[in-house]
């Protein structure tokens, strides 16, 4: 079992044994959205310093251009690549707004806001068009799952002020898209011409995680270009070529199961109110991962690790939902407060 594996049911064994309620769940979450403070405030730090300035060695640094080809760091705050920090930030946009809709206070609302403010603004600072991806799905998520008028006119103006703080190489790199100019999509299309490759021959059981890279390096390379990273460049093409396809069946069967438990916790909205929103809480945050998870391979622990703690507080509110655990709360429980963030 690799370290990535057991660190990733490591955090599922962890979550499970220690989420119980619904309120531990509002807990854990909370602190998950909490925890981008740090990071985000970093990134900021980071975005102030010069072009060409020293950054910490154990970051990957990597250039963005604006439109008259002036370069800019993208940021990576703590991570060691800007779209393993995009995509955190993606995900903690997505928590936070879910969890947010559910707040029972003024008070709770307004923070959680912020922080979804906060690592929006923080995500734009990669420059990445995954990210503004990520940002969108969040968005647009939210108006789904809620169904209000009111926050289709919110998507509109969240929309304009994205379009107005948008940084010079982020609209730089959009513009490319849509003019056929960015070299990132015909490096994608390369990655993924190359992952259909190796999955043809290695189908049942991959090339394994330490041999995706070699295998893109070596046998399967078919161009030098440097925009082309040595990865599939998606999540589940990412796991079929590690795993092969009794793989990425596993991980489906994780997303399908997944997203039942979501449902179930949001179908008795009158009866579980604190449930239900957890409930939402998790779906928002899950779309945002998985949406900007079809651009990158989304491999790499940090991200995951959240993921998987959705799956495992997914699973117990259900496993408890007509258990021992909903009939009456834990002791110590009042001295808690209730409430739902």
């Amino acid at each position: 079992m690799t370290t990535r594996a057991r660190t990733l049911l490591a955090v599922f064994a962890l979550a499970t044994s220690i989420v119980r309620t619904p309120e531990d769940a509002r807990r854990a979450l909370v602190a998950v959205a909490a925890s981008l403070v740090v990071p985000a405030l970093y990134g900021f730090y980071q975005a102030s310093i010069p072009y060409g300035a020293p950054v910490p060695d154990w970051g990957y640094q990597t250039t963005a251009y604006d439109l008259r080809g002036t370069p800019f760091l993208r940021v990576f705050s703590t991570m060691d690549h800007p779209l393993h920090f995009s995509h955190y930030m993606s995900i903690a946009l997505g928590l936070s707004l879910g969890l947010a809709a559910g707040a029972r206070s003024a008070a709770r609302r307004a923070v959680l806001l912020a922080l979804a403010g906060l690592s929006a603004a923080a995500n734009l600072l990669t420059y990445s068009a995954s990210g503004l991806v990520g940002i969108l799905a969040s968005l647009v998520a939210v108006v789904i799952v809620l169904r209000s008028r009111r926050l289709v006119v919110a998507l509109v103006i969240a929309i304009a002020v994205l379009v107005l703080l948008a940084p010079p190489p982020l609209v730089a790199k959009v513009e490319r898209l849509f003019t056929g100019d960015a070299a990132t999509t015909a490096a994608r299309l390369v990655t993924y011409d190359q992952s259909l490759m190796i999955l043809r021959d290695h189908p049942v059981i991959g090339v394994g995680w330490g041999g995706v890279q070699s295998a893109m390096r070596g046998e399967y390379r078919i161009t030098r270009a440097d925009p082309v990273a040595y990865t599939a460049e998606n999540y589940f093409l990412q796991r079929a070529v590690a795993l092969g396809l009794v793989g990425l069946s596993l991980f489906v069967a994780l997303l399908v199961r997944f997203f039942r438990d979501v449902r179930f916790l949001r179908g008795d909205r009158a009866g579980a109110p604190d449930r239900a929103r957890i409930g939402t809480a998790l779906l928002i945050g899950g779309v945002a991962f998985l949406v900007q998870a079809q651009l990158i391979p989304a491999a790499n622990v940090s991200t995951n690790s959240v993921l998987w703690l959705f799956f495992a507080v997914a699973e117990t509110l259900r496993r408890n939902a007509n258990g021992p655990a909903a009939a009456a709360p834990p002791a110590g429980a009042g001295a808690h407060g209730g409430g739902s963030a």
